[in-house]
């Protein structure tokens, strides 16, 4: 697999700007949270996966990468996002935004039938999120979670990615590879049973 491209120093300055953003907002947040940290490194590993995997360079996706979890529909974050990083960035970020007063199950079902119609850079993000996702079930499995809760959710997430579709292969490929990998684990850890 080749290496993928470093950022120019000014870019990687922007990339920077970002993080520490989605950091202090994160912060702001927390209120005591035991998993403090989640949402940051969540948005770091999502961004790398992005430009690892997906051979992607572009500032606007990196950057809504990391900031697509801070976006409220307040008039400042909109405000803030288009004085820091500008109206492109700020965009897809309000594009990424799922309804937050929804339930849980209705944000992934909001989320199923919104990623068909989302833009390639939204997609791309969307996709390097459910390898993170897919990731983090594989290493770290919810203990009261049965194969079935897993195979479930594992379910919607290939089915997100499907609506990602054509978006970026690379990170297309690498969620398949992982999808199987996982898939073979959960049948075995069922045989055990």
């Amino acid at each position: 697999m080749r290496t993928p491209p470093s950022l120019p120093p000014g870019k990687t300055a922007i990339i920077l700007a970002a993080l520490q953003f989605a950091v202090q907002k994160a912060l702001r947040k927390m209120n005591g949270e035991l998993d403090k940290g989640a949402s940051v490194t969540c948005r770091i590993a999502v961004t790398e996966i992005l430009s690892r995997v997906g051979h992607v360079t572009d500032i606007t996706t990196l950057t809504a990468s990391i900031l697509h979890h801070v976006f409220d529909s307040s008039a400042s974050i909109k405000q803030e996002l288009d004085v820091h990083f500008g109206p492109k960035v700020r965009v897809l970020v309000q594009e990424l935004a799922g309804n937050t007063h929804l339930s849980q199950t209705e944000q992934m079902q909001d989320l199923l039938d919104r990623v068909p119609f989302l833009s390639p850079r939204a997609k791309e993000i969307i996709l390097a999120e459910k390898i993170c996702q897919l990731q983090k079930i594989s290493k770290d499995q919810p203990e009261n979670w049965s194969p079935a809760q897993t195979r479930g959710y594992m379910t919607w997430l290939a089915q997100i990615v499907d609506g990602c579709r054509g978006a970026n292969i690379y990170l297309e490929d690498y969620f398949d590879e992982l999808y199987e990998e996982e898939s073979r684990l959960i049948r075995g850890m069922k045989e055990l049973r």
